[in-house]
C-alpha cells in the first residue's frame, strides 16, 4: 500500500509569535507497507469468528484485518480489543491483539499474556514465535526474544524476513551488552501545568531555556478532533497537533502553557526546531494556510521532517528520505548562500547514517557534538538516541547513549 500526503514545515521569525513571519519548508511523505513480512492471518480461524459474529462485528474485524495486513497495528488494536471483549475465549483474537499489543507502549507488558494464550493453536499461526519474540524483547526478556526468535528461523522463510529476524536478536544483544554497562537514568514527570491529561511531546528550548515550546494533542486543539478512517463519529478520531508555549519562573516553575495563536491552524502544527538564541522556530504543518515563502535550496520531492541549525546559524542539518542516500531516512547538512538561500547539499555519510533510518538532528551549542536517532548501529530496539564528536572538520563515528 502507498500512502502519498503532503506535509509542511515552517520557520518563524522572532519569538514574539503572535507577529510572526513563516517560511515553508516542503516535502512529501511516501510510505511503503510491505504486505507480506510478519502480518499473516489464518482464514479457517478467521471464518470461525465470522460464523459467531453479527453483521457489525464482521464489518469490524474486517477493518481489524486490514489494518493487520498493512501493519497499521495500532489502528487494528481497538478493534480486535473490542471483538476479544464480545469472544472472551477466542485463540485467534487473543492472539492478534497480542500482536497488535506489542507495538503500543501502553499495552506492551499484556502484550505476552495475549499471545501466550493461543499457544495451543501456534501451528496455525505462522508468526507466532516472532511476535513473542517481539514481546519479550519490548519487555526486557532478552534471552527468552533470543530463543524465540531462533525458533522462527527455523520456518521456511525467505531472506529478507531472515535477516529482519537476525537483526531481531542482534537488538537483544546489543540490549543486554547495554545494561551491563550503564546504569539506567533516572525520569521525572515535569507535571503540571504542562502536562495534561491530553498529549505533550518535543520540547524545544532557546539556550537559557527561559521558556519551553512543545506540541500539545488534546481538547485545546484548535483544529479539534480528526475523523479517523472510515468513522463518522467525532468520538472515534484523534485531535490535531497545535504548538504551545510555556515561561520558566524565578524558581524554575513552568507558567500556564498557551497556544501559540500566529502558528496553529486548523490542520497539524508541531514544534520541530528552536535556534539557540530562540529568535527561530521550525515546525511542521499539513496544511499550506497563509503566503509562506519557501526556504530555497533544500527541498525535494521526498520527505523532509527534522531540522537543527548549527550555533552560527550558517549550517542547517535535516533529515531526508530523498534517492542517494544510504538508507530510508538520512542525515544531510546544507551551507547559507550569499542570497539567503541554502546551498552545497551533502550526505553526513556513513560515520552517521545507515541503511536504516536517522531522523531528528540537534546540535550542541558547542558546535561539535552532533546528537541523533537512528534504529541501526548498535540499536537496542526502535529510536535509540546516538552522539557524534566533529574532529578535524569531520564528524566521527557514532556513540549510543543509554536509553533508560
Amino acid at each position: 500500500m502507498f500512502l502519498l500526503s503532503a506535509c509542511y514545515l515552517f520557520v518563524a521569525l522572532n519569538t514574539n509569535l503572535q507577529h510572526a513571519q513563516f517560511y515553508i519548508f516542503f516535502s512529501f511523505i511516501l510510505l511503503f507497507v510491505n504486505l507480506s513480512s510478519f502480518a499473516q492471518l489464518n482464514g479457517d480461524l478467521r471464518e470461525e469468528v465470522i460464523n459467531r459474529s453479527t453483521e457489525k462485528e464482521i464489518k469490524m474485524l474486517d477493518l481489524a484485518d486490514k489494518y493487520y495486513i498493512d501493519r497499521e497495528f495500532l489502528l487494528a488494536l481497538p478493534y480486535y480489543d473490542t471483538l476479544l471483549t464480545k469472544f472472551p475465549d477466542n485463540l485467534y483474537l487473543s492472539y492478534l491483539l497480542g500482536s497488535c499489543s506489542v507495538f503500543d507502549a501502553d499495552k506492551q507488558k499484556s502484550s505476552e499474556k495475549f499471545i501466550k494464550k493461543a499457544e495451543s493453536i501456534k501451528s496455525k499461526l505462522f508468526d507466532y514465535d516472532y511476535y513473542l519474540g517481539k514481546s519479550f524483547l519490548v519487555n526486557d526478556k532478552y534471552d527468552d526474544a533470543i530463543n524465540q526468535f531462533g525458533m522462527y528461523l527455523t520456518n521456511p522463510i525467505n531472506d529478507d524476513l531472515k535477516n529482519e529476524v537476525i537483526r531481531q536478536i542482534s537488538i537483544c544483544k546489543n540490549a543486554k551488552e547495554s545494561n551491563s554497562k550503564f546504569a539506567l537514568a533516572k525520569i521525572t514527570n515535569i507535571g503540571s501545568p504542562i502536562n495534561t491529561k491530553g498529549s505533550e511531546y518535543c520540547p524545544i528550548f532557546p539556550s537559557d531555556e527561559r521558556f519551553m515550546v512543545f506540541t500539545y494533542r488534546g481538547e485545546k486543539s484548535k483544529g479539534g478532533k480528526q475523523s479517523m478512517p472510515n468513522k463518522k463519529d467525532e468520538k472515534e478520531g484523534i485531535y490535531f497537533e497545535d504548538v504551545f508555549i510555556s515561561y520558566k519562573g524565578p524558581r524554575g516553575e513552568w507558567s500556564e502553557p498557551l497556544s501559540i495563536d500566529a502558528i496553529n491552524t486548523t490542520g497539524h502544527d508541531a514544534a520541530i526546531y528552536l535556534s539557540q538564541d530562540g529568535q527561530r522556530l521550525f515546525i511542521y504543518r499539513n496544511l499550506s494556510s497563509g503566503k509562506p515563502e519557501k526556504v530555497k535550496g533544500i527541498n525535494s520531492n521526498a520527505w523532509e521532517g527534522s531540522v537543527c541549525l548549527s550555533p552560527d546559524q550558517k549550517t542547517i542539518y535535516f533529515s531526508s528520505e530523498r534517492p542517494g542516500g544510504l538508507g530510508g531516512r538520512d542525515i544531510y547538512f546544507a551551507t547559507l548562500q550569499a542570497d539567503g538561500s541554502w546551498g552545497n547539499v551533502k550526505n553526513l555519510g556513513p560515520e552517521i547514517n545507515t541503511k536504516y533510518d536517522e531522523d531528528a538532528p540537534f546540535v550542541h551549542a558547542d558546535g561539535k557534538t552532533l546528537f541523533f536517532a537512528s534504529n541501526g548501529h548498535t540499536t537496542i530496539g526502535g529510536y535509540d538516541i546516538f552522539k557524534s564528536e566533529m574532529k578535524s572538520g569531520k564528524w566521527q563515528n557514532h556513540l549510543m547513549l543509554v536509553n533508560p
